[in-house]
């Protein structure tokens, strides 16, 4: 039959795309993931040197 050919090339070039699809979503999802990892870790970093500078600045102002 001729159509069943059709159907495989239309049902293969469908499941490649949709492969494609998936594979870039992934990898958009891992780059979010990744850039949310990052930005913890400097916003847990700000939090530290905020807190050692007010420390500081309290030590420097209770010597005065």
């Amino acid at each position: 039959m001729m159509g069943d050919g059709d159907n495989d090339e239309h049902t293969e070039s469908t499941s490649s795309w949709m492969n494609e699809f998936y594979q870039i979503n992934w990898l958009k999802a891992k780059v979010r993931q990744d850039r949310w990892k990052e930005e913890l870790s400097l916003v847990r970093h700000e939090m530290l040197w905020t807190t050692l500078w007010f420390e500081y600045f309290h030590a420097l102002c209770s010597s005065a």
